[in-house]
């Protein structure tokens, strides 16, 4: 009997967590990003671009690029910091360097916080390339 009223709380609990979340509204709904990465010879292309629907929200971005350090971790190998927006935000740039070889994974990672008026919206991912 305890275990048949703990399967229907549980049950009834897990109901009640998915209600809760769908009527939840999801900020990140207000953005839209779209990163590009490209490796080629001894240069790496980094480019994001961000838009909030709402043309007052205050943008903010670091870019990390890595390259695989061949232990299953990564290296920094340059990182572009305190990137800012009003509405819109737009990176594009190169990083050139004997330390973009062949044979190697690199990784753009991205981290964006955009404030406006319907609330903060956070971005983390990456783009990933294997030479």
């Amino acid at each position: 009997m305890v275990k048949r009223i703990s399967v229907m709380m549980l049950a009834l609990c897990l109901m009640l967590n998915v209600n809760a979340l769908a009527v939840t509204p999801r900020a990140d709904s207000t953005v839209s990003y779209a990163p590009s990465f490209y490796v080629y010879g001894n240069t790496a292309d980094c480019s994001l671009c961000v838009e909030a629907a709402d043309r007052n929200a205050s943008i903010t971005a670091t870019i990390t690029l890595l390259k695989s350090d061949g232990e299953g971790g990564f290296t920094v190998l340059y990182r572009w910091t305190s990137l800012k927006g009003t509405g819109t935000l737009e990176f594009a740039d190169t990083y050139t360097s004997s330390k973009v070889t062949t044979g190697a994974t690199y990784r753009m990672e991205y981290s964006v916080q955009v404030v406006g008026s319907k609330g903060t919206d956070t971005i983390s991912d990456y783009k990933q390339v294997i030479r």
